[in-house]
C-alpha cells in the first residue's frame, strides 16, 4: 500500500455480482480475523459526488490509516490521485476461502447478539471487531444538513443484514434479488450480505439501465430493492407476476404510487423500510396495503397525521420517543401517541461520526426525525426535525401537508414537497412543488393542481395556516441518489424564481 501525504488509501472498482460478493465478504473477514492494529476501514465513496466534492469530504475528515477508498467510476482515479496518493488494489479482491462456512457463521454470530437479554445486546462476543477501526465508513445523504461520515462496527452491518433474513422481509435460499443499490448506500451492502447469509442469489443491474429492462433482461428473477422514484418510472402497462417481494426505501410511497407499483407487481408483498445510515440500514418494516397506507384512520392517533413504517424486527432494536425540546429531559422518553425525536438504541446502531467521540452504545441515537409510537408498538414517521414551517407562532409538519396533498389528489399529483416560503406578515408560509401525473394519457393542467388545493384544503381537515400559499409545479423535485427529495435545493430554486408560481 503506497504511503499518502497524510493518509492511506487504495481505489477499488467492483464490476459485477460476483466481485461486489466477494469485495464485502473478504472485507468481513480481513476486519474480523486481523488484530486491532492491523485492521483496516473501508471509505466507501459516494458514487455520484464529484471529484470536489469528494476532495472537500477528505480533507475535512479524519481518517486514521490505513483505510481503502472505495470508488465505483475508474475514470475518476487520475483526478483523485492528484490530491491523495494511492495505488490501485488487484480486482476481483481474494475471495473467502470458504464462503458458505463463513456464512453461517456470520448467521449464527448475529443469532447470538440477538438472542442476548436485552440488558446485554451492546455486549461484543469475539468475533466484533473493536471500535476501533470501524468495519465500513459510510455518508449521510445531507438530505437537510452536510453530509457526515459514519462509523459502523461488523456486529452493526451484520445485525442488519440478519434482520432482513426474517420477517417480513424473509430472504431465503430461493431469492433471487435485483439489487438496485450501489455499495455506498448502507442499504446496498445490508441487501446484498442479508441475501447471500440466506443462501440466496443477488443480481446486479445492467450499467445505465432502466429498472423495466433489466427485469425483462432476467425473467428468473423473483425480488427486488429499488427506491420510490423507480418503482414509478416503469410504465403502466407493464406487469410481473413472478416478483413476489418489493422491498422499498429512502422516502415513503405515496398511495399514488403503491397503487401503480401493485399493478406492475400484482402477486408481491410490497415492504417499506424507514432506514438511516447511522443505524447501518433499517430500524423498521412494514408490510404495505390500502389499509396501512391510510393510517392513523382512528383511535388516539388520529390527529396526529403521519405514516407508519411499522416495527423492529425484533426486541433487541429499541425505539422511543423523545421531547423536542431543549428544556425537558432528554433522556425521558415520551407518552404513547406523542409527537417528538425518534431515538433508537441497539447493536445496529453506529460507533460514531467521523471526526467526532464515540457513540456510547448505553444511549439512544437520536435520528433527528420526528414520529410517535402508538399502543401497537407502531412507529408513525412524521418528517425531519428540521424539516418544519414557522408560520407565525405555529410550527407546520412538511410531512403533514404533503401526506394530505398526497393522498388527496392521487389522481394528479405524481408525488410533492412542502418548504417555508419568506412572507413579510407571517415570517413564513407553506409553499408546495407538486410533479402532475398523466391521468388517461394527459398531463393536468397546472392551473387545475392549483384549484384543487385552493377549493379543497379546509374539506381535507387542513387548518388556515397548513393552507399551501405558494404553489409550484414541476417536471421533477431534486433528489439524491437514495431518493430522497434534497428539501435545501427547493428554496434556493424557487425563492429566487417566483415568476414560476401559478
Amino acid at each position: 500500500m503506497a504511503s499518502a501525504r497524510q493518509q492511506n488509501f487504495v481505489l477499488l472498482k467492483p464490476h459485477a455480482t460476483l466481485e461486489a460478493a466477494q469485495f464485502i465478504l473478504q472485507t468481513i473477514e480481513s476486519h474480523s480475523s486481523s488484530t486491532p492494529l492491523d485492521r483496516v476501514s473501508t471509505v466507501l465513496l459516494h458514487g455520484r459526488w464529484t471529484v470536489q466534492e469528494i476532495k472537500r469530504t477528505l480533507a475535512s475528515s479524519s481518517f486514521p490509516p490505513p483505510h481503502l477508498l472505495y470508488v465505483e467510476d475508474e475514470g475518476r482515479i487520475p483526478t483523485l490521485s492528484a490530491f491523495v496518493e494511492c495505488s490501485p488494489l488487484p480486482t476481483p479482491p481474494r475471495p473467502v476461502t470458504n464462503a458458505a462456512a463463513f456464512l453461517e457463521t456470520l448467521k449464527g454470530y448475529a443469532e447470538t447478539i440477538v438472542n442476548l437479554p436485552p440488558s446485554q445486546t451492546q455486549k461484543q462476543p469475539q468475533l466484533q471487531a473493536e471500535l476501533s477501526p470501524p468495519l465500513f465508513i459510510l455518508f449521510t445523504s445531507g438530505t437537510t444538513s452536510a453530509s457526515k461520515g459514519v462509523r459502523l462496527s461488523s456486529k452493526s452491518v451484520i445485525y442488519q443484514a440478519y434482520a432482513k433474513t426474517t420477517p417480513p422481509v424473509s430472504y431465503n435460499a430461493n431469492t433471487n434479488l435485483l439489487l438496485s443499490l450501489p455499495l455506498y448506500h448502507v442499504a446496498g451492502i445490508s441487501t446484498l450480505l442479508g441475501v447471500l447469509m440466506a443462501k440466496g442469489a443477488v443480481t446486479y443491474p445492467l450499467p445505465q439501465s432502466s429498472l423495466s429492462t433489466n427485469l425483462k433482461k432476467y425473467p428468473s428473477l423473483n425480488s427486488i430493492v429499488t427506491i420510490p422514484a423507480l418503482l414509478h418510472s416503469i410504465s403502466s402497462n407493464l406487469k410481473y407476476p413472478n416478483i413476489d417481494l418489493v422491498l422499498t426505501g429512502g422516502s415513503h410511497l405515496t398511495p399514488g404510487q403503491f397503487k401503480k407499483a401493485k399493478q406492475n407487481f400484482a402477486n408481491s408483498k410490497i415492504v417499506q423500510t424507514y432506514a438511516c445510515t447511522e443505524c447501518a440500514s433499517s430500524i423498521t418494516f412494514i408490510e404495505l396495503s390500502d389499509q396501512t397506507l391510510s393510517a392513523p384512520a382512528s383511535g388516539p392517533s388520529q390527529h396526529l397525521g403521519g405514516k407508519i413504517v411499522g416495527r423492529p424486527f425484533h426486541r433487541s432494536l429499541e425505539i422511543n420517543i423523545f421531547p423536542t425540546s431543549r428544556k425537558s429531559n432528554p433522556k425521558t422518553p415520551l407518552p404513547l401517541n406523542t409527537i417528538g425525536v425518534i431515538g433508537t438504541r441497539g447493536p445496529h446502531v453506529m460507533d460514531g461520526y467521523v471526526s467526532f467521540p464515540d457513540h456510547n452504545p448505553l444511549d439512544f441515537f437520536m435520528t433527528n426525525d420526528l414520529g410517535y409510537l402508538d399502543s401497537n408498538n407502531n412507529l408513525y414517521f412524521c418528517g425531519r426535525v428540521s424539516d418544519v414551517v414557522r408560520s407565525g407562532a405555529e410550527t407546520i409538519l412538511s410531512a403533514e401537508v404533503e401526506n394530505v396533498i398526497s393522498e388527496k389528489l392521487q389522481n394528479f399529483v405524481s408525488e410533492c414537497a412542502v418548504f417555508p416560503y419568506p412572507d413579510e406578515k407571517w415570517g413564513e408560509v407553506v409553499a408546495i412543488v407538486v410533479v402532475t401525473r398523466s391521468a388517461k394519457g394527459q398531463i393536468p393542467n397546472p392551473s387545475i393542481i392549483s384549484n384543487r388545493i385552493n377549493e379543497g384544503w379546509k374539506a381535507w381537515g387542513l387548518a388556515r395556516h397548513k393552507k399551501p400559499k405558494r404553489i409550484f409545479v414541476a417536471e421533477t423535485l431534486p433528489k439524491n441518489s437514495a431518493g430522497k427529495i434534497q428539501k435545501r435545493k427547493l428554496a434556493s430554486i424557487y425563492i429566487n424564481n417566483i415568476k414560476s408560481k401559478l
